[in-house]
């Protein structure tokens, strides 16, 4: 048999697998490591490497297996296999509804995609090598080197999945001792609220002065939307994990004394820097698009803003247009407020109800969101910049808002940007001293764990400390 001969046939073959390697996003992967993967942003750098280990796997065996043959032939080959039986695997997962395929995926579809991979590819074995096997040696190759490829993978999948885990778990026990810079606190005052990450949800606050936690447990505070200033706190309430109020409740703290309600479906919840209003985002349902006849976007929450006194909960204002729910935030004087919206205002009349199809996933980014500054004293509105999740400072001169995946401080003054840190989080807001920002920040470790209720010194962004590590719900620093 002419192997020269068929190894220039397949000269195509090899272009494939080098493309493969270069870019994964032209190819598909086998039954094993369904080359779907290869269209995923996420996932194409791993099955790229599950690919390429299976390959050299696969080139090993048949290379123990025929040795009459050439190594660099049984690799050329192992390749030609893997691309024909990648198209069947993948196959399989386009009719499973999936875009991609993780680990934790591969459980219900295991079985199909090992018998669909050895139908297909001992026909390939015997076609490739003709005279050289026997079909049943071709049949008892297949399931040797499938069964060795998917021990093959598993015991990758599960070292990466364990080295991650140990690696994330390595880095939080560093932040835990680096972010212990407790003196950055030293020039701020008041209490930092927050609801306990456990099963009772109680709202409790960290004492500035005293350096310790207080517990404030008489009722379940839900965790979003609510909102402390002064003593002030709006919130969604129960007196039980099971029953739920649906409505807005203003107390006086720290006794919890009932002052009102006010009735509705709400998004958002931001009382004023004077305890004396609250700002209210009213759910209306969502902003919609349709992408085609099949399906369409989402492109955001659909609110209306009103306003309302704590004292006894009568409405005060409502500004007519709807916006987002991507933030609120009051002025120091409590004169203008901040919030987020489109520019073309006709994105907020499509009905969810007129829509065709189902949700298409994701939320594109087609339309940017701008942050405006609402002048309550002359309704007039002022565009700020695109953005999200505004924060005024209480010296009245800066905003904080996050952009582009990360945090940006705007003087009022000067009109200028500047890039603060990497946002990976919008549940950020400042100090009483605006000296510094406090978020929180996800940990590694992704399982189980809690994000960090951590203060950043805005000078040296390096300076931090945590204020609770076993994670909390929101959080309010007032003075």
């Amino acid at each position: 048999m002419n192997y020269n001969k068929l190894s220039n046939h397949f000269t195509p073959s090899i272009i494939t697998f080098m493309l493969t390697l270069s870019m994964p996003s032209f190819c598909y992967a086998d039954g094993v490591s369904p080359l779907i993967n290869f269209f995923s942003e996420e996932t194409y750098k791993s099955a790229t490497i599950v690919l390429v280990c299976i390959i050299l796997l696969e080139s090993f065996i048949l290379w123990r297996s025929i040795k009459a043959i050439s190594y660099v032939k049984h690799l050329l080959f192992s390749t030609i296999i893997n691309i024909i039986s990648s198209a069947a695997g993948s196959l399989l997962i386009l009719a499973s509804g999936k875009d991609k395929f993780y680990f934790w995926d591969t459980t219900p579809l295991v079985l199909p995609l090992f018998f669909i991979t050895l139908i297909v590819e001992f026909p390939s074995i015997k076609l490739l090598y003709k005279d050289a096997i026997t079909w049943k040696r071709s049949i008892w190759i297949d399931l040797k080197i499938n069964i060795l490829s998917y021990l093959l993978v598993f015991a990758i999948q599960l070292s990466l999945l364990y080295g991650f885990l140990y690696f994330a778990n390595y880095k939080d026990k560093q932040i835990e001792k680096k972010w212990t810079h407790s003196e950055i606190l030293k020039q701020e005052k008041g209490f930092i609220y927050t609801i306990a990450k456990d099963e009772n949800y109680y709202l409790k606050r960290y004492n500035i002065k005293e350096n310790k936690w207080e517990n404030l447990n008489k009722y379940y505070i839900w965790s979003s939307p609510w909102s402390v200033s002064k003593n002030t706190l709006a919130a969604i309430v129960s007196t039980s994990i099971v029953d739920r109020d649906k409505h807005v409740t203003i107390f006086e703290l720290p006794q919890f004394l009932k002052r009102c309600t006010i009735h509705g479906q709400y998004n958002d919840i931001k009382v004023d820097p004077s305890g004396k209003y609250v700002a209210l985002l009213e759910h209306f349902g969502s902003v919609v698009g349709q992408k085609d006849s099949e399906s369409y976007y989402i492109f955001g929450e659909r609110t209306k803003l009103n306003i309302y006194s704590t004292g006894n909960c009568k409405k005060i204002m409502t500004y007519d247009e709807f916006i987002l729910n991507d933030g609120v935030d009051w002025s120091p004087a409590s004169d203008k407020i901040l919030f987020v919206s489109f520019r073309d205002k006709s994105l907020f009349i499509p009905e969810a109800s007129n829509m065709k199809g189902n949700t298409s996933y994701g939320r594109p980014n087609f339309y940017p969101k701008y942050i405006y500054m609402y002048d309550l004293k002359t309704n007039s509105i002022t565009e700020i910049s695109d953005g999200i999740q505004p924060r005024w400072s209480h010296d009245g001169e800066k905003i904080l808002f996050v952009k582009q995946g990360k945090i940006f401080i705007h003087s009022l003054m000067t009109k200028s940007f500047e890039i603060l840190i990497d946002a990976k989080t919008d549940k950020y807001g400042w100090s009483p001293s605006d000296k510094n920002l406090i978020a929180m920040l996800p940990r590694y470790q992704p399982f189980g764990s809690s994000e960090l209720l951590t203060v950043i010194n805005i000078q040296n962004p390096e300076l931090r400390f945590i204020i609770e590590l076993g994670g909390a719900y929101g959080f309010e620093w007032t003075d």
